[in-house]
């Protein structure tokens, strides 16, 4: 297993890793290809999105750290703007792909 806390990025565009990962991430938009087997702590501004992914499991982003507050502020991205929920899955209809394509983690699964 391996986790990361990704710095503040406009986009972000995971490669697939070769271990299950589990990133705490903010960014302005997350967009997923050929990940498996991840759990994202995820802040977006926009409505992430995958594509080509199976078996990722979301949840609000969770890291804390000396000034988050005022880097998020700095960044633009408003706390209560989290889309973090709002998963588009471009694969949704593709039935040869494992599933499921993504999921609650399931304390967030409300």
């Amino acid at each position: 297993m391996v986790r990361m806390l990704l710095p503040h990025t406009p986009q972000y565009n995971p490669t697939p890793p070769p271990t299950p990962t589990h990133p705490a991430h903010r960014s302005k938009q997350l967009r997923t290809r050929d990940c498996v087997n991840c759990t994202i702590f995820l802040y977006s501004k926009t409505d992430p999105i995958i594509e080509k992914s199976h078996t990722l499991r979301f949840a609000p982003f969770n890291g804390a750290y000396p000034r988050a507050a005022a880097l998020f502020a700095a960044a633009a991205l408003p706390a209560a703007h989290n889309h973090w929920r709002r998963i588009f899955d471009f694969s949704k209809d593709d039935v040869t792909m494992p599933t499921p394509h993504w999921a609650f983690l399931r304390t967030w699964a409300r």
